[in-house]
């Protein structure tokens, strides 16, 4: 008798998965062509960067080659960003370095050398900018959260790629070739958000996304996040 229910059991589980699955399916094909373009640039920009994201608030410290007219700069890109969040993140700037947790270097490559050889010496030949983060094991959640980052950008750029490498230390990677062109997370980002850019953002950034989720964990949930405009471009 015991073998009979555990096997009843077992079928029904499998049934029910089943029925999941294809509701999930089935769901999916509800979003446009462009929704599912979307979600095939979130999965290559977010999730196969790991799907990390941060859950405490970013304190900012600004640091090297920092004017007045430059931190205005920052702060309304910040603002910018700030409005891409709905769980609760915020990045602020701070006025020391003890009290922060991301850090920025504004200054030239050869500054970056003794400050953060290890950045130096991933650098390579590129001039321009670099972004980096780090992340712990939460287990009491049992989620990766990232919990502190770097960039250094090269004085002589401006707000596109300061957008760009906070967006890798946000928990974004380089946006394919096909949305390149419009893209801030390209290699050569563009000169302000795409559509695409701010739903990743946004989504990311939800309550509903667990940090480093797999795809297959997630996706029912971007897809109603699209499918009820919650979230849309």
């Amino acid at each position: 008798m015991k073998r009979i229910l555990v096997f009843v059991l077992s079928c029904l589980l499998v049934t029910s998965c089943t029925k999941d699955d294809d509701s999930e399916k089935d769901l999916a094909k509800e979003l446009s062509e462009q929704q599912k373009e979307f979600v095939k640039e979130y999965k290559h920009v977010v999730v196969d960067d790991l799907n990390l994201k941060w859950k405490k608030e970013i304190k900012l410290f600004l640091d090297g080659t920092i004017t007045t007219d430059y931190e205005d700069m920052v702060k309304n890109t910040l603002a910018t960003f700030n409005n891409f969040f709905s769980d609760g993140m915020k990045i602020t700037l701070v006025n020391t370095l003890a009290e922060s947790n991301v850090h920025l270097y504004n200054g030239p490559k050869s500054e970056i050398a003794n400050l953060w050889p290890d950045i130096y010496n991933a650098i390579g030949d590129s001039d321009v900018g670099y972004g980096s983060s780090s992340w712990f094991s939460n287990s009491a959640e049992g989620e990766k959260l990232i919990d502190s980052g770097r960039v250094w950008v090269n004085q002589n750029t401006g707000m596109p790629l300061f957008s760009h490498e906070l967006g890798h230390v946000l928990g974004l990677g380089h946006s394919s070739q096909k949305y390149c062109g419009s893209s801030i997370m390209c290699s050569v980002p563009a000169q302000e958000f795409s559509s695409f850019d701010i739903a990743m953002m946004k989504i990311l950034y939800h309550p509903q996304i667990k940090s480093g989720a797999t795809f297959e964990e997630i996706e029912s949930i971007v897809t109603k996040l699209l499918l009820s405009n919650e979230i849309s471009f």
